[in-house]
């Protein structure tokens, strides 16, 4: 039987928020973003050689769009290269 919590990916944390002055700011709202992690999320770069060589410049800028959003979700990649 598969365990389907997530309880091995959270954790409890207390944070003080302070002003320019140092004292704590009480009742305050905050936003916060976790901008990256430890986990390997991945996917196939196998787009990344149109990148660098692409079929025509105007192809160019359409996968390095691509890439930019790919890079927004992904932090790792299988890339295509293989031993002969």
């Amino acid at each position: 039987m598969y365990d389907f919590s997530l309880e091995h990916r959270k954790q409890l944390m207390h944070f003080t928020v302070v002003g320019k002055d140092g004292k704590g700011l009480a009742n305050t709202p905050v936003t916060v973003v976790q901008k990256d992690h430890q986990f390997m999320f991945a996917c196939g770069g196998f787009e990344s050689k149109e990148i660098v060589e692409p079929a025509d410049e105007s192809s160019k800028a359409f996968y390095e769009e691509r890439y930019r959003l790919w890079r927004g979700l992904f932090n790792t990649a299988t890339l295509p290269f293989y031993w002969g």
